[in-house]
C-alpha cells in the first residue's frame, strides 16, 4: 500500500457502482477489500478487474450476492460485481 493512506476520490465507474449499491441498502456497509480494485484505488491504475473482492462485510447478514453479485441488476448495469473471498485450500509452508 502507498505510504500516504489518505482517502482518494473513487474513479468512475467504481464511484457510480458503489453509490448505487449504497442506495440499495437499508444500513451502512463496510467492505474490507483486496485484489485488483485495491490496486486501482490506491495506485491509480486503470480498471483491470471485473469485481471488488472482499474478505469481510460488516454487517455480515447482508446478502451482497443478491444485490451486487453475478447476475444482479448492478452486475447487468455496470458489468462487475462484489465477490467474497472464499477458499477451501489449506495453505501450507513448503518443505
Amino acid at each position: 500500500m502507498p505510504a500516504d493512506k489518505e482517502a482518494r476520490p473513487l474513479a468512475s465507474p467504481w464511484k457510480e457502482f458503489l453509490t448505487e449499491l449504497d442506495g440499495m441498502l437499508d444500513e451502512p456497509l463496510e467492505l474490507h477489500c483486496i485484489g485488483g480494485f485495491v490496486f486501482t484505488y490506491f495506485y491509480g491504475l486503470p480498471r483491470t478487474t471485473g469485481d471488488i473482492d472482499y474478505y469481510t462485510a460488516i454487517p455480515v447478514n447482508l446478502n451482497l450476492d443478491e444485490v451486487a453479485g453475478q447476475g444482479s441488476p448492478l452486475h447487468t448495469e455496470f458489468g462487475f460485481t462484489v465477490w467474497p473471498l472464499q477458499t477451501s485450500r489449506k495453505i501450507t509452508q513448503p518443505g
